[in-house]
């Protein structure tokens, strides 16, 4: 039987909370989450890729987002793309066929535009 200082189970609604867990260990979960999700979708032929671009502040800066955000959605291949981020950064996620095909063109475009600060990697963020 649980005590009230056994972590709640993490599968049930609701207690997978900071107030809960602790701050460190709720961290460690989210982590563990994110890498599981990101490997079954990796298993099941989705590609992932985030650029850090840092805040939009000039109008080259918008160029080259729209850019690399314009290659992802127009390319032909893959499927079931979706866009996640923040003010600072851009996660692409595109599902098979040739979702390979996606990731390599915007990554590509990404490097090309990098102005030496983004960070660009396989991976979520």
């Amino acid at each position: 039987m649980p005590t009230n200082s056994d972590p709640p189970d993490p599968d049930l609604g609701g207690l997978f909370h900071p107030d809960l867990l602790g701050p460190q260990r709720f961290l460690e979960l989210s982590e563990q989450r994110r890498l599981l999700a990101e490997a079954e979708e990796s298993a099941a032929g989705y590609r992932h890729l985030t650029i850090v671009h840092g805040d939009l502040e000039s109008s080259e800066d918008v160029e080259r987002f729209n850019a690399v955000h314009e290659v992802f959605w127009k390319h032909p291949a893959g499927s079931n793309r979706r866009t996640q981020g923040g003010n600072d950064y851009s996660t692409f996620v595109v599902g098979p066929p040739d979702a390979d095909q996606v990731i390599e063109a915007v990554a590509n475009l990404a490097h090309q535009l990098n102005p030496g600060w983004w960070r660009i990697t396989q991976s979520t963020h």
